[in-house]
C-alpha cells in the first residue's frame, strides 16, 4: 500500500506542476489578448450608444450638411484632423 501512495503522490506532484504551467500559459495569453479585447467592448459599446441615440445623430448630421458655416468647420477639422494623423504616423515610422 504504501508503494501505492507514492506513486499517487508523485503523479499528484506531475499533474499539479503541469496545472501551474498551464495557468501560467493561460495568464500570458489573457494579457496578450486584454488589450485588443478591450478596444472592441469600447468599439461596441459605441456602436449601442449610436443605436440609442440615432434620432440625434441623424438630426445633428443633417444639420450640419445643410449650414454652410459648419460645413466650413468640417473641412477645416478634416483637414486638421488629417494633419494630425499623418504626424502621428510619420512620428511611429
Amino acid at each position: 500500500m504504501n508503494d501505492r501512495l507514492h506513486l499517487l503522490a508523485a503523479r499528484r506532484a506531475i499533474l499539479v506542476a503541469e496545472s501551474g504551467m498551464q495557468r501560467q500559459a493561460l495568464i500570458d495569453e489573457c494579457a496578450r489578448w486584454g488589450a485588443p479585447l478591450q478596444r472592441v467592448e469600447r468599439g461596441l459599446a459605441g456602436l449601442a450608444w449610436a443605436r440609442r441615440h440615432l434620432g440625434w445623430l441623424l438630426t445633428a448630421g443633417a444639420a450640419l450638411a445643410v449650414s454652410p458655416t459648419a460645413r466650413g468647420w468640417l473641412l477645416h477639422g478634416w483637414h486638421v484632423w488629417r494633419a494630425v494623423r499623418q504626424l502621428q504616423l510619420a512620428r511611429r515610422a
